[in-house]
């Protein structure tokens, strides 16, 4: 059963209001505005890297941000993890107190600073502020070709929201002990979310289009997939693909995926309606929709990397 929004009642506000009895906003209201921070520890690092204030995953940035546009000639970058920038502003603490660090989950990515240049006076704005690059590059997000920075995503495309939606359903980094030593970066279960959301939690398969977004518990079936191999991350290079036509990809420990208790969940409960939509889509490597699935427009993965959903 799920209780009413009582803030958004309209009677009960009405008592409240004859009653006198203020509005008092929840934390997760605070945070859409920011909230600044008076000290350091009041912001601790959560085992995934990710920034928790009060049990609530955010970001921190600078709020008094007049002082810091003065000084560099541009905004302050917002941090997502625990960086080497989000470090040294710890350690150093009272040197940044006068820029007043805030956190915050700013609901569409803009941020309200105060433009004053004096914390004590308040002259609000929104701004959109950019992802700091020491973050990403602690995600893999950013890498170094022949000394020239690449990114998976372009700092000022971040997509902010979709990113407290990813952690929030279960994000955490990769553990390079469990990775079998192959090429997933760090963020790849972030990646994966993101790839698997924009494609609608459906199946890309033209004979499959399964919709795995209904339930929740269903998302787990819903692989993201490389199509040129796992050193290519980009979003372009990824597609959503259910378990059992990712098991059919090139590559044994593709194929080993049938093996796997999801596979078998899958099957059970979505094998009726795959041999419906396709008789031949069953999970023989030598059948005729292997054939038919190596005609898709897009390039065969012939890497043997473990699969990692969500």
């Amino acid at each position: 059963m799920n209780l009413p929004d009582f803030r958004n009642h309209d009677e009960l506000n009405r008592l409240r209001e004859l009653m006198g009895a203020p509005y008092i906003p929840d934390i997760k209201e605070k945070l859409i505005e920011g909230i600044t921070i008076k000290r350091p520890d009041e912001v601790r690092v959560d085992s995934d890297g990710t920034l928790l204030y009060k049990s609530q995953r955010v970001v921190r940035y600078i709020r008094n941000a007049k002082s810091y546009l003065d000084t560099r000639g541009k905004l302050p970058k917002y941090h997502i993890v625990d960086c080497k920038v989000v470090n040294s502003n710890r350690k150093r603490y009272n040197d940044y107190r006068k820029q007043e660090e805030a956190v915050g989950r700013p609901a569409i990515g803009e941020f309200i600073l105060n433009m004053s240049g004096d914390p004590k006076i308040e002259k609000l704005e929104k701004h959109k502020l950019i992802v700091c690059e020491f973050c990403l590059e602690k995600l893999e997000l950013k890498s170094y070709i022949n000394g020239k920075a690449e990114f998976v995503i372009e700092p000022d495309e971040f997509p902010l929201s979709d990113w407290f939606d990813a952690i929030e359903d279960g994000y955490e980094p990769i553990d390079r002990i469990t990775t079998n030593g192959s090429n997933y970066i760090a963020a790849w279960k972030f990646l994966s979310w993101l790839r698997r959301k924009n494609d609608n939690w459906t199946c890309q398969k033209p004979e499959c289009r399964i919709d795995l977004g209904t339930e929740r518990s269903d998302r787990r079936f819903l692989h993201a997939h490389h199509t040129k191999g796992t050193q290519y991350n980009k979003l372009e290079d990824l597609i959503a693909l259910c378990i059992h036509c990712h098991s059919k990809q090139e590559g044994e420990k593709h194929s080993q995926l049938r093996t796997t208790s999801n596979y078998q969940e899958f099957m059970k409960k979505y094998g009726d309606s795959i041999r419906s939509r396709n008789p031949k889509n069953l999970p023989s490597r030598q059948s005729t929709a292997v054939q038919e699935y190596n005609t898709f427009p897009f390039p065969q993965d012939n890497t043997t990397d473990d699969d990692i959903p969500a």
